[in-house]
């Protein structure tokens, strides 16, 4: 194993790990997991907008919710991890 130096903060906790002792790494994890709990339980209506706003143009009447659902999701994942 690696012994790598972390850079401490006046509290001895290591630069990356917050006060309640999560790391940078899941800190980013659970922001996405909480954005996509709120994109599962938005209105249709507004996924639309979302949907619009990522992909730009406006989505076709006919497309599902669940389709809206994952669309966004996807890039909302990919931009939280810089892309695929």
């Amino acid at each position: 194993m690696l012994d790598i130096p972390t850079q401490t903060r006046s509290n001895d906790q290591p630069e990356n790990i917050d006060a309640n002792g999560h790391t940078r790494h899941e800190q980013t994890l659970t922001a996405l997991a909480e954005r996509l709990d709120g994109l599962a339980k938005m209105p249709t209506s507004t996924l639309r907008q979302q949907w619009q706003q990522i992909y730009k143009p406006q989505p076709q009447k006919r497309m599902s919710r669940d389709l809206l659902l994952l669309a966004v999701s996807w890039k909302v994942q990919e931009r939280s991890r810089g892309g695929l």
